[in-house]
């Protein structure tokens, strides 16, 4: 028997190594253009009752069936921002207002799914010959701003920019050349991050396809293609509005680099119950391309440090690692606020995130640590601010963790979500930084309010504490040398190819060798877990306790491998049917 399953052992791994050597990943995503105009929507249209608290919730429920990955909106208004957030759960933004490149104004922010995406790199600029100041072009009606974004997917490791902005209203000779600056601002973040990089651009272009402007957004600078005339289906719901049909679309999705549109649909802007959500119809397109080598690498790696992650379970010290308030510091916070707030064990003080700053805007507001020590884990714990309806407005849901050897140079560690809840409730969360370090940085990305301050949502927070933790004396895996040894091996690795990667060097066997690691500390995992006793499943037995591989405790017998350890601390495995 132990001979028949090492001889199937061996032909899995070799059917795995040959299907790791001829993966192709496939990035699939829903863009989305949406023009959701402040002040060219009259209450008496449609059904009479077109407010924006009304014409707000019919966005909600529009989003919420069409689930768009990104989403580019132009006029927004940061009222109006704040509102579309609070309603649709999992989204974050990045972006600034035009006039004064904070929040006065309109906004052309980018909405993107966080449990998705990671957000790595942003920027703002204005279309005009001064790109890096809030400016206007000559002879344009209005200041006209442009939000940018380097996303990575978390799973499939695709890498692409994304850029979204409103052409003036006025005169085409204006808006070629706010064109023209766009596109040159792309074909530089091309040169930044890689001419192979896929981009995608949108907006309410005040133009159609047979304007002038149109050449130079497809042909100037970089070649990009309209995904609504390269779409394999196309679906026109609109009746009346803007961007009705191909001849009147004002609103576009261009795209750069070897991207597939297989859908394209131009939505209807009125409700079916007489709502008027805008005077444009949305838009928006399902787009697709085949990874690359560095993009399978980025996945690769993700993958072998989750499983590396969970190979093993950590126990919290009870040393704090948060003494003193100069351990911390932060972009802003109110005035009447301080840091030592944070550890003063009264919930009844708090800090307020608020940014102090001109530009750049539209960073995430964030709170960095300095620990005492070096460290490769630690647990998190934070109460909220109890400061009525403001304090849960501003409650953490999505926290970004990067981590940095000297607080200049930072890497990505995790992103937490759903830090929030109801009120006088102490939050933990535990991190696996994987190698020793001083300073942790958590970016809070979106809270339950989404009170913008200067294009970022800000925080509130009572209380704030860090502990050391270490692997689980329980853990069944942390017994085992080899695999130990395969965790180590697997996080070097990971760390190896991260290199490759930002040096541009990896290559299809780097990515294909990594796999193969992974599937050997899973193989190393399972091996460990074969000799076990099949037992039908059923509550724990009275004076026995019962884990799971990784050291969990468990309420009874779950189907797989279970650790059941008796009254007299014997442990055995046992295989549930």
């Amino acid at each position: 028997m132990k001979k028949n399953s090492v001889i199937l052992s061996v032909i899995l791994t070799c059917v795995l190594a040959v299907s790791l050597q001829t993966m192709a990943a496939t990035e699939k995503l829903r863009i989305m253009t949406y023009n959701i105009p402040y002040g060219n929507i009259q209450p008496s249209e449609g059904n009479g009752q077109n407010t924006w608290d009304n014409r707000v919730l019919a966005i909600h429920n529009y989003l919420d069936s069409i689930s768009p990955d990104l989403i580019g909106i132009q006029e927004g208004v940061k009222p109006q921002l704040i509102s579309i957030l609070a309603g649709i759960p999992g989204y974050a933004m990045v972006g600034c207002a035009r006039d004064d490149g904070a929040e006065k104004g309109e906004y052309t922010p980018i909405l993107y799914k966080t449990s998705r995406f990671l957000l790595e790199k942003s920027g703002n600029y204005w279309p005009t010959e001064t790109p890096d100041v809030p400016s206007k072009t000559p002879n344009a009606i209005c200041y006209r701003v442009a939000t940018w974004a380097l996303f990575t997917d978390k799973v499939t490791g695709a890498r692409f920019i994304y850029t979204n902005t409103h052409l003036d209203h006025g005169q085409e000779a204006v808006r070629i050349e706010q064109a023209k600056v766009v596109k040159e601002k792309m074909a530089e973040l091309a040169e930044l991050y890689g001419t192979n990089l896929i981009q995608f651009l949108t907006a309410d272009f005040n133009m159609n396809r047979s304007s002038n402007v149109y050449p130079y957004l497809t042909t100037y600078k970089l070649k990009t293609r309209d995904m609504w005339s390269v779409a394999r289906k196309k679906v026109i719901k609109a009746v009346n509005g803007f961007s009705t049909n191909a001849d009147n679309e004002i609103d576009f999705i261009f795209a750069y680099g070897t991207v597939s549109c297989s859908y394209a649909e131009m939505g209807n802007r009125n409700t079916p119950d007489g709502f008027i959500m805008s005077d444009h119809n949305p838009v928006f397109a399902d787009v697709s391309w085949t990874t690359s080598t560095a993009d399978n690498a980025r996945a690769a790696i993700m993958q072998a440090r989750a499983v590396a992650d969970s190979t093993f379970q950590w126990q919290k010290s009870r040393t704090r690692l948060i003494t003193m308030p100069s351990q911390f510091s932060t972009d802003g916070i109110e005035s009447s606020s301080m840091l030592g707030s944070l550890i003063d064990r009264n919930t009844d003080t708090y800090v307020r995130s608020r940014c102090t700053g001109s530009l750049p805007p539209n960073n995430p507001h964030y709170l960095q640590v300095k620990l005492r020590e070096p460290q490769k884990a630690f647990s998190l714990q934070y109460n909220k601010s109890l400061d009525g309806d403001a304090g849960q407005a501003d409650r953490w849901e999505d926290v970004l963790v990067t981590a940095s050897h000297d607080g200049e140079h930072w890497d990505y560690v995790t992103e937490l979500y759903k830090l929030s809840g109801v009120q006088n409730r102490t939050y933990t969360a535990e991190v696996n930084m994987r190698r020793p370090y001083e300073y942790v940085r958590f970016q809070v990305m979106r809270t339950h309010g989404m009170r913008l301050s200067n294009g970022a949502p800000r925080y509130s927070l009572s209380e704030f504490q860090m502990f050391p933790c270490t692997p689980v004396a329980t853990c069944e895996y942390a017994k085992s040398k080899t695999i130990a040894q395969a965790v180590d091996a697997l996080y070097d690795l990971a760390g190896h190819t991260q290199a490759l990667v930002d040096e541009g060097n990896v290559t299809s066997s780097d990515v294909t060798a990594l796999r193969e690691a992974t599937q050997a500390l899973r193989q190393a995992r399972h091996d460990y877990a074969t000799p076990v006793t099949g037992v039908t499943a059923s509550a724990e037995p009275a004076g026995e306790q019962i884990y799971s591989l990784s050291g969990m405790r468990l309420g009874a017998l779950q189907k797989g491998v279970n650790i059941r350890r008796d009254a007299n601390g014997t442990s055995r495995l046992v295989m549930a049917k």
